[in-house]
């Protein structure tokens, strides 16, 4: 089923003139780094190797638009989900992010086709009756209402987040979908409403795989963060190893984990990264030993944390949704209730990689390489 994400001629100016202000959602595709790779940094400086860090792994996030020059507007890619709401099953393609009438970019417009249990039912169009600039939006996918956030009946949650991009070496805003924790999804590509297979021919995944990967399986069902999107994961996995964490605040933290039964212990030093060419002072680095622990009560969670030149503290992120806050700017690492067992996310707007496993610590380019 073909469609375009691309506004009315009559409306391109006003999204061209949105797209040249800083709060733009512009620029979420992958871009060379700024300054990166070998260039040269300054004498006592390091460089940060960006690409080499990870960041969780969402169903859907911010994953589903290409970015494209003509006119600065975001295009769908041609994909379409399938969700399964507990017995029910719900298939819905993005087909724009802007509004009709004005062009602003911010309002989702999705093409949403229901499965009655024998069959798919016709295609009907639903607009979010929100922009996510002006905070989070929630949809209930059966009726295609647009629902509040905080009464639990949504079932996609369309967010305006800020996410650090590695490659390009900066942060984005853009416009993201996160699911509810109880709806799985499976992505099917180049597959138009009119041509999907029955629900029962995807394979349904258990409720958490035990995945050992970032890598997510795309065509199976699945929730919207399991081990295969978590960097970092269950506390008994991180406990142990020194990891380092790259926030879209610019800055660059080492960290160590320790637990028992109630509290999890969280050790951090950090150092300001310039953005120009994401270089650190190389000997502060090497000279820097963790500093106090905090404290996580792991009875009390979700529990969310963020770096700062100090080191790491908990921060009240606005907590909205069964498990991630709608304020990605605010948080670097989410410790969640994860069934029973305690887990630690990554914002968005955060990357990080285990140094201790990966031989990268630190996880730097020397300024002497080639």
């Amino acid at each position: 089923m073909g469609f375009s994400a691309v506004p009315s001629t009559a409306a391109r100016t006003a999204i061209v003139g949105h797209v040249a202000m800083g709060l733009a959602i512009i620029m979420g595709c992958e871009r060379p780094p700024v300054g990166g790779g070998n260039t040269a940094v300054a004498d006592g400086r390091a460089q940060v190797d960006l690409p080499s860090f990870l960041q969780d792994r969402p169903a859907i996030g911010g994953k589903w638009y290409e970015y494209s020059v003509d006119g600065h507007v975001l295009v769908p890619k041609d994909e379409t989900w399938i969700a399964r709401l507990g017995a029910d099953h719900v298939a819905f393609r993005i087909t724009s992010i802007y509004d009709d009438d004005t062009g602003n970019s911010g309002q989702f417009h999705f093409s949403v086709a229901r499965h009655d249990g024998d069959a798919w039912g016709e295609a009907i169009d639903v607009v979010a009756a929100g922009n996510v600039k002006d905070g989070n939006v929630c949809v209930a996918l059966r009726s295609g209402d647009t629902v509040a956030c905080d009464d639990g009946q949504w079932d996609l949650r369309l967010v305006n987040q800020s996410r650090l991009s590695v490659f390009a070496g900066f942060a984005v805003a853009e416009p993201a979908i996160v699911l509810h924790d109880d709806v799985r999804v499976a992505r099917l590509d180049q597959v138009g409403l009119q041509a999907l297979p029955s629900p029962s021919t995807l394979q349904l995944l258990n409720d958490a795989p035990d995945f050992a990967t970032t890598e997510w399986r795309f065509a199976h069902l699945a929730p919207h963060l399991p081990a295969a999107g978590r960097v970092f994961g269950d506390v008994d996995r991180i406990e142990g190893h020194t990891w380092w964490v790259a926030s879209s605040s610019f800055r660059l933290g080492k960290l160590a984990f320790a637990h028992n039964a109630e509290t999890l212990q969280v050790s951090a030093s950090t150092f300001a990264i310039d953005s120009a060419d994401q270089s650190v002072d190389a000997a502060a680095v090497d000279s820097a030993t963790l500093g106090d622990a905090v404290d996580v009560d792991l009875t009390a969670l979700p529990v969310f944390l963020s770096l700062d030149d100090d080191g790491v503290f908990v921060v009240d992120a606005d907590v909205v949704g069964p498990t991630l806050p709608g304020n990605t700017r605010r948080w670097d690492l989410a410790v969640v209730d994860d069934g029973g067992a305690a887990s630690v996310l990554l914002s968005p707007g955060s990357a990080a990689l285990n140094g201790s496993a990966l031989g990268k610590d630190p996880p730097f380019l020397s300024s002497s390489d080639p």
